[in-house]
């Protein structure tokens, strides 16, 4: 429904209350905490997929819904095995963002999540060898979204993974029903997808993408973000 009707999809949310809360927000805060524990291949896309069309509405509903973003270290349990009882007394805290954030951060773990199993399947190092290695060159240099006469993505190529990960999509041996198989999004190429909606919103700034959205990714998610859009 997200996917076909986005528009309808959040009015009809937006009109509902649940405790209080609109239905807008009781959907997305579930969704968002459990968007990475989807399992299946097929499920997975359809969920990044419905994410991606509800971003690109820049609807103010979404933007001004302020939700869980990156978790706050915690002094009072750090090096500590954290009991239930610890969890009581000192939960875990988190940054506050838009919910548009929010998407991107997830988007951004998707994708990344994607070619990490794609190098798994062939043997190389993955992503997250590159951007740590990245992270070591750059460490207490300038950041990567300085303006350097370029698009503001910093020069972070060199490497190609996205474009040579555009065909990647590996096959979910868990799916074998028909009508899934039919499904358009089912023989979507994610990575291909996912890419092309990152270099959009960037390039079309999006939901006020690099002033609101960009302080608000990590340095890892920057770094990433910056190799789809090279």
């Amino acid at each position: 429904l997200v996917i076909r009707h986005p528009a309808e999809t959040v009015a009809l949310l937006s009109s509902m209350e649940f405790g209080g809360r609109s239905g807008l927000e009781v959907v997305l805060s579930v969704w968002f905490k459990s968007y990475l524990d989807v399992q299946g291949y097929y499920n997975r896309k359809v969920s990044a997929v419905a994410l991606t069309r509800l971003f690109t509405l820049n609807d103010a509903r979404i933007s001004s819904l302020v939700v869980p973003g990156d978790l706050i270290p915690n002094a009072a349990n750090n090096g500590k095995i954290v009991t239930r009882s610890m969890s009581r007394t000192n939960p875990d805290q988190f940054t506050q963002i838009p919910a548009s954030a929010k998407m991107i951060k997830l988007l951004l773990a998707e994708i990344e999540m994607d070619v990490e199993s794609t190098f798994a399947r062939s043997g190389g190092a993955g992503l997250s060898a590159v951007i740590d290695e990245d992270e070591l060159d750059n460490d207490g240099g300038d950041d990567g979204w300085e303006d350097d006469g370029g698009d503001g993505l910093g020069d972070t190529d060199a490497f190609g993974y996205f474009d040579d990960l555009a065909g990647s999509d590996f096959e979910d041996d868990d799916e074998d029903d028909e009508d899934i198989q039919a499904d358009p999004i089912y023989n979507q190429d994610l990575n291909e997808a996912l890419g092309s909606f990152f270099k959009q919103a960037v390039q079309s700034d999006q939901s006020s993408f690099h002033a609101s959205i960009v302080p608000l990714l990590t340095d890892r998610e920057q770094t990433v973000l910056s190799k789809i859009c090279s």
